[in-house]
């Protein structure tokens, strides 16, 4: 196994947390606009707020794939072992 590359169990982990995520996401801002399409103009803008936005649901998508990215990644960038300063001592 080579060192920066993850096992094969780690890699299909991040592989379904993207997938639940992302799937999660989609079936959120389908959700989102069939409650939209179904509701009276006031009630969906109500609903939905003022988004107004053509590529609301792309961002949401892209924003939840970046926080499982972080999420998933962040703790590997914080656990790097560190020399330890009593070893550079000549004793």
């Amino acid at each position: 196994m080579d060192a920066g590359r993850l096992p094969d169990r780690a890699r299909r982990a991040a592989l379904v947390a993207v997938d639940v995520v992302l799937s999660t996401s989609a079936v959120y801002e389908l959700f989102e606009w069939a409650i939209a399409m179904t509701l009276a103009p006031g009630a969906a803008e109500a609903y939905n707020g003022p988004q107004g936005d053509l590529w609301d649901a792309q961002k949401d998508m892209t924003g939840a794939v970046v926080a499982v990215a972080v999420a998933y990644h962040g703790p590997r960038f914080g656990s790097r072992r560190r020399p330890d300063p009593a070893a550079r001592l000549d004793g």
